[in-house]
């Protein structure tokens, strides 16, 4: 008998392995369904946001608040492109210009230094780089189109019913822990939505300090050059780097000055960023170990690619608040400190 019952467990302890490798197997084949469930449930939480804060100014209703922040978002974008869309669609156009030109004053640089040889791969890396590459980014415009669309409806059904859609996860596990895990998706929610307040915050101060030290250095199309440095920064630590290309490149045409400047000037935003608004922000938000953030978005980014970078600091914070509730606090029963309510 006692022979007979161990081998039942062994084949449950069996049976529940091959389960998880099957599910990884499974989720490594549909990574892209992952992401873009996870960027669906982030909008959506942009969304509901808004919603709340919409809700709190004017004490409507949350189906009111709803329709008035999706119409909002869209009068935002409609408006902004509709005022400043032909502006930065020719400050992007001269932007790119410029970029060209500041490839040009490298091979002429390295021409003049007798590196005739360096420089002529480098004009033929680049031009064989763009005939190759023309149809992949077609083909990725197409892929990231179709992908906006999807993300977009389904963040749109997931901010209208959160709450089906939460229980409904939750009603995937036993009677016994459909409560912890209901309860545990509602702190990460608000650990989201508590990380994407700050981001916002930070991605819009790091606009407007770009916007102002790129035209006071004189570089051409500052709208452009702080929009990308703005945007840049939803990816925590890389972004300032990657922001920061656009304009030294724009800057290498103006001469070595306009680059020394240029480069003081954004090294001086990331470190008032990283020093003093970001701590600020911290106390008020969520703050999450700098070393598990940079792993985390090699891991995302390995996992998933660029749309795996892009979403790597929350797919991070989900996890790390999850590990925190069932696990520490569930399976270990030690204290874990969690965020418990949001301002919004």
């Amino acid at each position: 008998m006692q022979n007979r019952q161990g081998a039942t467990q062994e084949l449950h302890s069996a049976l529940i392995w091959v389960g998880v490798a099957a599910g990884a197997f499974l989720l490594w084949h549909l990574r892209i369904v992952v992401v873009t469930a996870f960027g669906a449930i982030l909008f959506a939480i942009v969304l509901r946001t808004i919603a709340r804060l919409i809700g709190v100014l004017t004490h409507l209703p949350d189906g009111p608040a709803l329709t008035l922040a999706v119409v909002l978002i869209f009068a935002v974008v409609v408006g902004t492109g509709w005022l400043f869309g032909a502006r930065a669609s020719e400050q992007f156009g001269s932007l790119f210009g410029h970029l060209k030109t500041g490839e040009t004053a490298v091979v002429a640089f390295l021409q003049q230094h007798g590196l005739k040889h360096a420089s002529e791969r480098l004009d033929q890396n680049a031009a064989s780089l763009l005939r190759s590459g023309a149809p992949g980014i077609l083909a990725g415009g197409l892929h990231l189109t179709e992908f906006a669309i999807v993300l977009l409806i389904s963040a749109l059904y997931l901010a209208v019913q959160p709450d089906w859609y939460r229980q409904g996860f939750a009603k995937l596990f036993g009677r016994s822990a459909r409560n912890e895990v209901d309860s545990g998706l509602l702190k990460i929610g608000i650990a989201l939505r508590l990380w994407l307040l700050g981001q916002f915050i930070i991605m819009a101060v790091v606009t407007v300090l770009s916007f102002f030290a790129t035209w006071a250095i004189g570089l051409p199309n500052p709208i452009a050059l702080a929009l990308v440095a703005g945007l840049a920064e939803f990816i925590p630590y890389l972004g300032p780097f990657i922001g920061a290309v656009p304009a030294l490149l724009a800057a290498v045409t103006l001469g070595i000055e306009p680059m020394f400047w240029t480069a003081a000037s954004y090294l001086g935003i990331h470190l008032l960023e990283g020093y003093l608004i970001a701590p600020l922000l911290q106390r008020h938000f969520i703050s999450i170990p700098p070393a598990l953030v940079l792993i985390g978005i090699l891991t995302w980014g390995l996992l998933f690619g660029t749309l795996g970078v892009v979403i790597a600091t929350p797919l991070t914070v989900t996890l790390f608040i999850a590990i925190k509730l069932f696990y520490v606090r569930d399976a270990l029963g030690q204290r874990a400190e969690v965020p418990e309510k949001s301002p919004l």
